[in-house]
């Protein structure tokens, strides 16, 4: 599935024609809150702090972009796995909210991709 979107986004047809999914950078992200986002970026940090596991897209953990895995989540993804991902590029889709900074939970790996 997706390579199909893949291929469908790059062709701009569909959906994938309307600027509201846009594929967006997540180093510009700033405030875009309860909605459903598609977003691409690089790990810059990964941390595990009191169980949760966090995946931070930026320098500053308060303003910028991050996904979560709580620890009751973990066991569905490879926790040796998450803390190998720095420096990594993502594709994820979101729903994102505020706290501290641009934040999703991750309950699945299914909305990540790992783009190399």
């Amino acid at each position: 599935m997706l390579q199909l979107e893949q291929a469908v986004r790059q062709a701009r047809q569909g959906i994938w024609r309307h600027a509201f999914y846009r594929l967006w950078s997540a180093e510009k992200l700033r405030g875009d809150i309860n909605a459903f986002e598609l977003i691409e970026g690089r790990i810059r940090a990964v941390a595990t702090v009191k169980g949760r596991t966090y995946l931070s897209f930026g320098v500053d953990w308060r303003r910028d972009f991050t996904i979560v895995v709580a620890g009751k989540d973990r066991r569905r993804f490879s926790a040796r796995r998450l803390v190998t991902l720095d420096g990594r590029l993502f594709r994820v889709r979101v729903f994102l909210w505020w706290r501290n900074g641009l934040m999703i939970n991750a309950t699945n790996p299914e909305p990540i991709e790992v783009q190399e």
